[in-house]
């Protein structure tokens, strides 16, 4: 059986690769056309041309560094293009007189090529379009279609059908020429995954497959997960996260909480910084993603770019700074992406912006700074947008990176919000003006930063939403429980303790005094305020995602705790003698006392949640006795 195998044009749908031809796209230990190569060299004695246009220097080259090169290999360079059937007679004095499969260079073929031979000639055709059912194809009675798989096969008698001179295609001219002419055309379905390669999403399909079928050399990778493998020397920290199929290549390094979903190959010395997200990435050897960067569906060729880009990649050594190609473009790239830094570019119309709202909403600004003043609840509300502040400025390496991509979307948000505060003002429901107002702010933020960067800053904008009052109603059915929960408990420890108290509502009756329980002291205050400490606090540090929802969420039941701790030191104080202790002064004294006990219940917290996590070599020992037991038991 003779091979023809056609590898086009490099410049045909290969913008998403940076110019690198389909055909040498990497696959774990070889590129696409070497397991094609695989496949011919395996199934047929016969010869085997690859067509290019343009470039058979460059697959001669690739196959001479894979010691690939045989006698029956040629090259046949089609300078105009002729076609797929006109590819096909120009290679006529290469053929051997056998039949002839045809096949993309840029095709996963899994099917035994003898078998699709027999196939062929059991149906007496003297061309054979083989075929993949498609699930996204259907007819009106449900049933699937084919799609041509990019493999064909055809007997040396087609050929005198075909003009010497001239474009012609297999599908559109030769096969309608065989029907015109009597001879038979047939179409056969494979049994295997076969795919030609078109764009980034056929490519990481394929990629998935070989890793998850363990369709590679595997010698000198280790089996993490089913579908997930590592190379010699690559270190994993305990705290990132692999989702497979996805293979890391030798000495490569993931740090803390960096994510990496596949279909994902990185190649030798690649390294993942802490926070760093890559999904569905592929890479060579030697790059290096920086900290809490993100990328999404990038199918990277090599370190150096075919041409300049603006979503960079820094090489390891930070004297040469390079930039890699991407597989989508810059407005669809997991890094915000533009023609200006953020920082620089949102300066003047970031001002700008931020003077007319201040002007806008300025009696909503002013009413919010009354509250914050007159009501002891709400007191800490004015810190909201200091500590939104300093997040932001811990971040500012991110934010340095950046790239300014306005997005109108951004001002359909900020429509939403201005509706939402006219609302709030008609029918003069202060709480639903403030919602507004911040809802406006965040659509013209994202207006003029874009999605991408935004997505890097989320947090803290929607942060700025705790300076808000509750609203009455809210607030209503919030002091009222927090009342009662106090004064149970409370009453509760000090009849431990051996403080004789009965608790009647919100009043408490220790001895001869009545303590109440009043709304100020229903730890409303203090829960707002912990909730904030420990809003920035779970921001800046440096956990895992759950640990920090924890975190957050411990700050009610810390703040009750806080609360409870108070009214009992007081009611001690007044069953002691020392009431005078538990009014004015101390009273006061003692909810700023409670901020450091607050923070030293979270330190003990993230111990705790700290020796929760498996070690790393632990980790790793229990992964391998997993993988043991699963093989022991045949599953």
């Amino acid at each position: 059986m003779d091979w023809v195998i056609l590898a086009g044009n490099v410049g045909h749908q290969t913008c998403w690769v940076g110019g690198l031809p389909r055909p040498l796209l990497p696959l774990p230990n070889r590129t696409l056309i070497d397991a094609l190569l695989a496949k011919c060299r395996y199934s047929s004695d016969g010869s085997c041309t690859i067509c290019t246009i343009g470039h058979s220097d460059l697959f001669a080259r690739h196959l001479k560094g894979q010691n690939a090169p045989d006698a029956a290999l040629g090259f046949f360079e089609d300078n105009v293009p002729r076609g797929t059937a006109g590819c096909l007679k120009a290679c006529e004095s290469r053929l051997k007189g056998e039949t002839i499969l045809v096949a993309g260079a840029a095709v996963w073929l899994e099917d035994d090529p003898s078998w699709m031979l027999e196939q062929h000639r059991s149906q007496g055709n003297a061309l054979t379009v083989f075929c993949n059912d498609d699930p996204t194809m259907a007819n009106g009675g449900g049933r699937r279609l084919a799609r041509p798989a990019g493999v064909y096969c055809c007997e040396p008698e087609v050929l005198s059908l075909i003009h010497p001179a001239g474009y012609q295609d297999l599908k559109e001219q030769l096969i309608p020429e065989l029907k015109r002419v009597g001879l038979r055309v047939g179409a056969a379905n494979l049994r295997g995954t076969t795919l030609e390669v078109l764009d980034w999403k056929s490519y990481l399909r394929v990629l998935g497959h070989v890793l998850t079928a363990r369709q590679f050399e595997t010698r000198g990778f280790r089996q993490l997960a089913p579908d997930i493998w590592c190379g010699e020397g690559t270190e994993i920290a305990s705290q990132a996260r692999i989702v497979g199929p996805a293979l890391l290549g030798r000495n490569c390094r993931i740090e803390d909480e960096a994510i990496i979903i596949g279909p994902a190959m990185l190649g030798d010395e690649c390294s993942v910084g802490n926070g760093t997200w890559l999904v569905r990435v592929v890479a060579p050897s030697h790059v290096s993603y920086p900290a809490s960067a993100s990328l999404t569906d990038q199918v990277v060729s090599r370190p150096e770019p075919a041409r300049p880009r603006t979503d960079r990649v820094w090489h390891r050594d930070p004297r040469v700074a390079r930039s890699v190609p991407s597989v989508r473009s810059d407005a669809e790239a997991g890094l915000a992406v533009g023609p200006r830094p953020l920082l620089a570019g949102a300066v003047v119309p970031g001002a700008v912006l931020a003077t007319v709202f201040v002007w806008a909403f300025w009696h909503t600004l002013a009413d919010l700074w009354q509250t914050w003043r007159n009501d002891a609840d709400y007191s800490a509300g004015q810190l909201v947008p200091l500590a939104a502040a300093y997040m932001l400025v811990t971040r500012r390496n991110l934010l340095r990176k950046l790239r300014l991509s306005p997005a109108p979307a951004g001002f359909v948000v900020f429509a939403a919000g201005l509706l939402i505060h006219l609302l709030g003002g008609y029918y003069l429901y202060g709480s639903l003006q403030n919602i507004g107002m911040l809802i406006c702010a965040n659509g013209l933020i994202i207006g003029l930063i874009g999605w991408s960067a935004y997505r890097c800053i989320w947090y803290p904008l929607l942060f700025m939403f705790l300076m808000l009052p509750l609203p009455n109603r809210i607030h209503d059915a919030v002091t009222l429980p927090l009342q009662g929960v106090g004064a149970q408990i409370s009453a509760t420890i000090l009849e431990i303790v051996g403080v004789p108290a009965v608790r009647y509502g919100n009043v408490l009756e220790v001895g001869e005094h009545h303590i109440a329980v009043a709304e100020a002291c229903s730890g409303l205050r203090m829960a707002l305020a912990f909730l904030i400490v420990t809003g920035v606090f779970a921001y800046v540090i440096r956990r895992p995602g759950w640990q920090k929802l924890v975190v957050l969420l411990s700050s009610i039941p810390i703040a009750v705790a806080c609360n409870v701790l108070r009214i009992v030191v007081a009611a001690y104080l007044y069953d002691l003698g020392y009431g005078w202790l538990g009014r004015g002064a101390f009273h006061d004294a003692a909810g700023l006392l409670m901020v450091p006990v607050a923070l030293c219940l979270v330190c003990l917290e993230l111990w705790v949640l700290s020796n929760l996590v498996v070690p790393k070599g632990k980790a790793d020992a229990l992964v391998e006795r997993i993988d043991q037991t699963a093989v022991a038991s045949g599953t």
